[in-house]
């Protein structure tokens, strides 16, 4: 929508050049008919919903904002997430590639920087202003949007997504820098380089997700039974599921570290509705220092799809909070449905059961 005001001070403009109305007009419904006709229904409905075309009043209500906006040094701490989330953070921001793909697009990025720089001072020198109006309007349209995720960071957590509605503008700007940047180079082989770098780039942008996501979003395999190294239980969820057994590596935990936990359940019905695990270290009686919530597997093996008899392996690591003392903790698990809070019983209890204890040391 920030875009439409560009859009038609271009269209205002060449129209008034080339002394046009009918062009303006043409252009207008050339642009608006497309833009009503894909995102008009949005709004429309928006609005008949709650009463705000942009509905952000009901996502903030699930998704409020922070009360204070984030301090310079936590702004810039926060870039590094920013940039490489618009290169390839997957996921709900945990699925992240290596560090040496983020190391080519940086290389590329200030590649290109660079080359535009050489581009715009070469052809100003040159008094040649070819093509430098259409960078410049792409170059203010990368920084609206740059200053708009400023603006939204200082409420909401910033992610290298809501820099994509400029996605075209800063393109356009780095493939001018890494093919028009270098003077001595000749027409053929900028072209030669171009290519060879498109086709780079595109093998790597088919490789990041059969290598990053798939892997990561794979079904995991089923167990035959429980591993002979982990303990037994058989402890009976309200006879929909139990806990067959678990496994704890390490029976002590310094602050700062985090506790290895795997988990062995099986199905004993048909579940309708998908739980969640929850996994709490608690100071007794009732401290909760380190918690973990999460379906099945990371949600790839939601309760509802379990089959009787089905062994289901989930690893989990419990992080302490930084403040939390030395002393000697449970280890509490159990399952609930995440719309109501409704656990699943142990008996007749709904409070989940005790593993066994953890020694936290400093």
């Amino acid at each position: 929508l920030i875009l439409l005001p560009f859009i038609a001070v271009l269209l205002m403009v060449t129209a008034w050049r080339r002394r046009s109305l009918c062009d303006l007009l043409r252009w207008g419904l050339m642009v608006s008919v497309p833009t009503l006709a894909v995102a008009g229904w949005w709004y429309y409905r928006n609005w008949l919903l709650y009463g705000d075309p942009f509905g952000l009043a009901a996502m903030f209500t699930v998704l409020p904002a922070q009360a204070e906006g984030p301090a310079l040094a936590e702004l810039l701490a926060r870039a590094e997430g920013v940039y490489r989330s618009a290169w390839g953070v997957f996921g709900w921001f945990n699925v992240v590639a290596e560090p040496w793909l983020y190391a080519v697009y940086t290389g590329l990025t200030v590649a290109g920087v660079a080359g535009l720089g050489l581009l715009v001072i070469r052809r100003l020198r040159r008094d040649d202003r070819t093509g430098l109006s259409a960078l410049a309007w792409s170059a203010l349209w990368s920084l609206v949007v740059l200053a708009a995720l400023i603006g939204w960071s200082q409420k909401r957590y910033p992610q290298g997504r809501l820099l994509f509605p400029a996605i075209s503008a800063f393109s356009v700007l780095l493939a001018a820098g890494l093919t028009q940047g270098i003077a001595r180079l000749s027409d053929r082989w900028r072209q030669v380089g171009a290519g060879v770098l498109a086709a780079g780039l595109f093998a790597l942008a088919v490789w990041v997700p059969l290598h990053y996501i798939a892997p990561a979003y794979a079904p995991r395999p089923l167990l035959a039974d429980l591993p002979s190294d982990a303990l037994p239980l058989r402890v009976d969820f309200g006879g929909q599921a139990q806990l067959l057994g678990y496994e704890l590596p390490e029976d002590s935990v310094r602050l700062g570290e985090t506790l290895p936990l795997t988990l062995y359940w099986q199905a004993l019905s048909l579940m309708e509705e998908d739980y969640t695990v929850f996994t709490h270290l608690l100071l007794p009686p009732d401290q909760v220092w380190a918690q973990e919530d999460d379906q099945l597997q990371d949600g790839q093996s939601p309760t509802s799809t379990w089959q009787p008899g089905q062994i289901i392996q989930d690893h989990y690591e419990l992080a302490l909070l930084a403040e939390a003392p030395p002393g000697v903790y449970e280890i509490e698990i159990g399952l609930y449905l995440p719309a109501t809070g409704d656990r699943l019983k142990v008996g007749l209890s709904d409070a989940g059961i005790v593993l066994g204890k953890v020694k936290v040391q400093k």
